[in-house]
């Protein structure tokens, strides 16, 4: 998207605002996005222009809502809860991506080479994902409450850390885990045994990941607003629902493939609605406090 385009979209977007707004602060308004089009042009250029945008809509839908309601102090909060959900989905879309271009084949000469391969199979199915969704989740995170940096780092070192310690225990309890399925298999069809076979095989093992990665996680927060066992508890919450979802596995077939992207497309959003907001409570608290906070010095 060029820059010229985005101001005409920008322009055209700006008439959802009432005529009055728009006589007494639309000169600006434009000005003010301009200015920023360009200091995001000529730092990352056109990836500048696209970051710029996903700031710019949550903004601008819950800005335009706030003037015509005249109704004003939710407006931090579902910016956030917004963004974090579109970050959270991006971010499975990117592992998911990742996943199709590495292959399963190297997955699979890896487990061949026994337990050690395994593991290390998992540690890197888990950084990939653990790297993805901690990257864009640390693009909507308030620098004066969290450590970005560390936010990614300490979520990918949970994810990794699970990893090691789940892996050899998974593999002892592999032939449970398949009588399991079976189990599933002969009792439930379609969608319902979709979903049944990834509750007893893959979401109580998320759940898991989610507690590690939000234990180490919370040290990133500059907050006392939430505690460690509440980050940890949203955490494996959300990262259960979101197995539950599909959000972990990718669902591809060389010979449809269509449905499959679109299929990628929809368990992308949903698992990343899913555990946006479980996990967006907790973050809105954090940032009331900082509300709060900011009034008391005032």
């Amino acid at each position: 998207m060029n820059s010229r385009l985005s101001v005409h979209i920008y322009r055209f977007l700006m008439y959802a605002y009432p005529v009055e707004f728009r006589r007494r602060f639309g000169t600006s308004v434009e000005q003010a996005f301009r200015d920023m089009m360009r200091d995001a042009f000529h730092s990352r250029g056109y990836l500048g222009i696209a970051l710029l945008w996903f700031h710019v809509i949550p903004d601008f839908l819950f800005s335009v809502a706030e003037v015509v309601t005249k109704k004003a102090g939710d407006f931090l909060k579902w910016r956030l809860r917004l963004q974090w959900v579109l970050a959270c989905s991006l971010g499975f879309g990117i592992a998911r991506c990742a996943a199709l271009i590495i292959g399963q084949e190297f997955y699979r000469e890896l487990a061949a080479r026994g337990i050690a391969g395994n593991i290390l199979g998992m540690v890197i199915k888990i950084a990939i994902i653990m790297t993805s969704i901690g990257a864009m989740q640390s693009w909507v995170l308030a620098g004066r409450c969290f450590r970005k940096k560390e936010w990614m780092l300490y979520g990918l070192a949970g994810g990794v850390v699970a990893a090691l310690v789940l892996q050899p225990l998974l593999l002892v309890v592999a032939p449970v885990q398949t009588g399991l399925v079976r189990w599933v298999e002969a009792a439930f069809r379609g969608d319902v045994r979709v979903l049944a076979e990834r509750l007893v095989a893959s979401a109580p093992i998320w759940l898991i990941y989610g507690a590690f990665t939000g234990f180490l996680q919370a040290s990133a927060i500059r907050s006392d607003a939430i505690s460690r066992y509440q980050w940890m508890r949203a955490c494996a919450a959300g990262y259960f629902l979101s197995a539950l979802a599909g959000g972990f596995s990718i669902p591809y077939s060389a010979g449809a493939p269509v449905d499959s992207v679109l299929r990628m497309v929809l368990t992308m959003v949903v698992s990343g609605a899913l555990l946006g907001l479980v996990t967006s409570g907790p973050l809105e608290r954090v940032l009331l406090n900082l509300q709060s906070d900011s009034k008391g010095r005032s």
